[in-house]
C-alpha cells in the first residue's frame, strides 16, 4: 500500500468538523425551529457499494442525476485490491473513484466503479494528481451539453495534519453518457480567490445561471456563490443580502450557514431546500435543515440519525448528504465511518463503506 494511506483519516477529522468552536455555532443559533424527520437505515441498499470485489471501500460519495436512470457517483480516497486477495492489505488507496449506478432504487440497481490504471499497473485516480497535489471530488451536474465536476485541490505540508486546501478546480466533461473509461475530460478555468472559499456542494443550474455553496476551513461557515452564464471564471457571492461580483468585494462574503461540516448536500424539496451533514467530529448524528431559499434563513438542526458505529470506541462517522434523485425515501441519504486507528481501518470492512438511511419528513 502506498505510503499516504493514513491520509483517509485525517482527511475525515478535517472533514468532520474538528473544530469545537464551529460545533457550538451550530448548535447555538437563532435561526427557526429544526424541521420534524424520522429515518431509519437501510441495509438493502448499502450491498449496492459491496456489488466490485476490487473496490473495496471509499468516502466522499456524491451523487449526481445523469439521466436515463443514471447515477454518477464521485469518492474520495478509495481502497482498490491489487490482486486476487481482494483485501485492504492488498490494495492502493487511490486519491478519488467514481461509479455508475444504473437504476434509481438503490436497493435494485447495479453499478460499476472506476479508476484508472497507472503506468505502473497499479491502480490510479480518476483525476489525475498534478504533481504533488491531489483532487478530492465535491459534487457534479449533468448540464445540457456537459457534466461539470467540482474538484478541491489538496497538497501536503510538513506540519498539522499533513495537507492542506490549495485551491478549486473544476473539470468539464464532454461525452457523459458514455462509460466513464471513454470520458473526455478536461480542466476549465475557475477564479481563484484570496478567502480560500471552495465551491464543492449544492450545484444547481437554472437555465442560465449556475449556484453552488462553499466552504471555508478552519470556520466551518458555507457560502454561496453565482455563476452567471455558468462561468466560473466571474463569481458573485451572495453578501449582506445580494449578490455581489467577485472583483467588488473587500472583505469576506457573509456566509448563509454557521459552523457546519465542510462535506454536505444542500437540495431542492417542496419549494423550499433542505441541506444535509454529520455535524462536529466522532460520534455525530446525520442533520437535517432546512430553509424557504437558498440563503437561508437556515433551521436549526435536526439530529435524525445517530448511526450504529458509534456505540464503537474510536471509530467515528462523518460526510453525511442526501440524494434526491434515489428512490425509495423522501431523501435518502448516506454517510461515512472511519476509525482512528488506520491499521484497524485495513482490518475492518465493516467501516468505510457509505451507509444507506431514508429520511421522512413529518
Amino acid at each position: 500500500m502506498r505510503a499516504h494511506l493514513p491520509v483517509a483519516v485525517t482527511r475525515a477529522i478535517v472533514l468532520a468538523g474538528a473544530v469545537a468552536a464551529a460545533v457550538a455555532l451550530a448548535g447555538c443559533g437563532s435561526g427557526p425551529a429544526a424541521p420534524v424527520v424520522s429515518a431509519t437505515a437501510w441495509p438493502e441498499a448499502d450491498a449496492l457499494f459491496h456489488a466490485d470485489p476490487r473496490w473495496i471501500g471509499g468516502d466522499g460519495a456524491y451523487s449526481a442525476d445523469l439521466g436515463g436512470g443514471r447515477v454518477l457517483w464521485l469518492f474520495g480516497d478509495s481502497f482498490v485490491a491489487t490482486d486476487a486477495s481482494n483485501t485492504r492489505a492488498h490494495s492502493t488507496m487511490v486519491r478519488n473513484s467514481v461509479a455508475i449506478q444504473t437504476g434509481y432504487d438503490p436497493s435494485a440497481a447495479t453499478i460499476q466503479f472506476h479508476w484508472r490504471t497507472g503506468s505502473d499497473g497499479k491502480p490510479a485516480s480518476f483525476f489525475a494528481e498534478s504533481g504533488a497535489h491531489w483532487f478530492w471530488p465535491g459534487q457534479a451536474i449533468k448540464l445540457p451539453d456537459a457534466l461539470l465536476v467540482l474538484l478541491t485541490e489538496v497538497g501536503p505540508t510538513t506540519g498539522g495534519l499533513g495537507f492542506e486546501t490549495i485551491r478549486w478546480a473544476a473539470v468539464r466533461i464532454d461525452n457523459p453518457d458514455d462509460d466513464p473509461a471513454a470520458w473526455h475530460a478536461q480542466s476549465i478555468a475557475v477564479a481563484p480567490n484570496d478567502w480560500k472559499l471552495v465551491p464543492a456542494t449544492g450545484l444547481s443550474f437554472d437555465g442560465a445561471d449556475l449556484t453552488a455553496y462553499a466552504f471555508r476551513e478552519p470556520s466551518h461557515d458555507i457560502h454561496l456563490v453565482r455563476f452567471f452564464a455558468a462561468d466560473l471564471t466571474a463569481p458573485a457571492w451572495f453578501d449582506e443580502g445580494r449578490f455581489v461580483p467577485q472583483p467588488a468585494l473587500a472583505h469576506v462574503p457573509s456566509p448563509v450557514m454557521r459552523g457546519v461540516a465542510t462535506e454536505l448536500s444542500v437540495t431542492s424539496r417542496g419549494g423550499g431546500f433542505v441541506a444535509v451533514d454529520n455535524d462536529g467530529f466522532g460520534h455525530t448524528t446525520v442533520d437535517v435543515r432546512t430553509a424557504p431559499a437558498r440563503e437561508g434563513p437556515w433551521s436549526q438542526p435536526a439530529h435524525a440519525y445517530r448511526p450504529p458505529e458509534n456505540d464503537r470506541a474510536a471509530v467515528f462517522t462523518y460526510a453525511g448528504k442526501g440524494h434526491p434523485e434515489l428512490l425509495g425515501a423522501d431523501l435518502v441519504a448516506t454517510y461515512a465511518s472511519n476509525h482512528m486507528d488506520f491499521a484497524m481501518l485495513v482490518a475492518d470492512t465493516s467501516l468505510y463503506f457509505p451507509r444507506f438511511v431514508r429520511l421522512r419528513f413529518e
